[in-house]
């Protein structure tokens, strides 16, 4: 009796234990493509993907550009495009070229091209829905003109062209909007504000594609799930104050 009354802090004590295993998949991060934004666009048979990558092997602590892998002046970064019918498909074929597992662990922004936002974003919630891997809280937007033109803006300020992305949302310069109000606007109902980025400005003239310079510029309405207007930078910051 007395073995049996110490048994409940027995096994309180050992509980902890059982969550202090080592790692918790069975494969390994070598083994894995971690994507950290996703762009989409309107295609003419169907939709067109992009996944941006990290890239571990041009990475170095001393070196801006990246490692001796890649050379001093390769980027620490990728992009791999595919079109399919839907977004699966084209998901589907990037991974039939990357050596690596495509993971969406570390997905912070999706950006939509202006073509696809006025077709629809439908698709685009059905696959956050059904890819369990995407968390909910990646930041959306809309980009003025072709969504891959993302991909050839001057990292300046940050290392990885995605942190800008995560940037404007932490600071507020943009109305901050994520696949959970995608979601809920598309299966609920309701209307949703995404911030609308721009390419081609002015802006770091000395910088390598200093002419892609990419900023802020207002927002879009989505009614329906669908864009139906345009909001300028001032009522754009009406909508942050409220």
């Amino acid at each position: 009796m007395r073995y049996l009354s110490k048994l409940p802090l027995l096994v309180l004590l050992c509980t902890p234990l059982l969550i202090l295993g080592g790692c918790w998949s069975s494969e390994e991060l070598h083994d894995r493509a971690f994507a950290r934004v996703m762009l989409l666009d309107k295609a003419d048979n169907g939709i067109e993907l992009t996944l941006g990558f990290p890239l571990p092997n041009r990475m170095s602590s001393g070196k801006a550009g990246g490692g001796d892998a890649g050379g001093a002046s390769a980027k620490p970064f990728t992009f791999v495009t595919k079109t399919g019918k839907d977004i699966g498909d084209a998901y589907r074929q990037i991974q039939s070229d990357v050596p690596r597992r495509i993971t969406f662990g570390q997905l912070r922004n999706v950006l939509i091209g202006k073509k696809l936002a006025q077709e629809g974003v439908q698709p685009i919630a059905d696959f956050a829905a059904r890819e369990p891997s995407i968390h909910v809280n990646a930041n959306l937007f809309v980009t003025e003109g072709k969504v891959k033109d993302f991909a050839d803006i001057p990292v300046v300020f940050e290392r990885f062209p995605t942190d800008i992305l995560t940037a404007y949302a932490e600071t507020k310069i943009i109305v901050p909007v994520t696949i959970k109000d995608l979601l809920m606007s598309v299966y609920i109902g309701g209307d949703l504000v995404l911030p609308r980025l721009v390419f081609s400005r002015k802006g770091a003239e000395f910088e390598e594609n200093g002419n892609k310079w990419m900023g802020t510029d207002g927002s879009v309405i989505l009614r329906q799930g669908k864009m139906a207007g345009v909001l300028s930078t001032p009522e754009t910051r009406a909508a942050l104050w409220i």
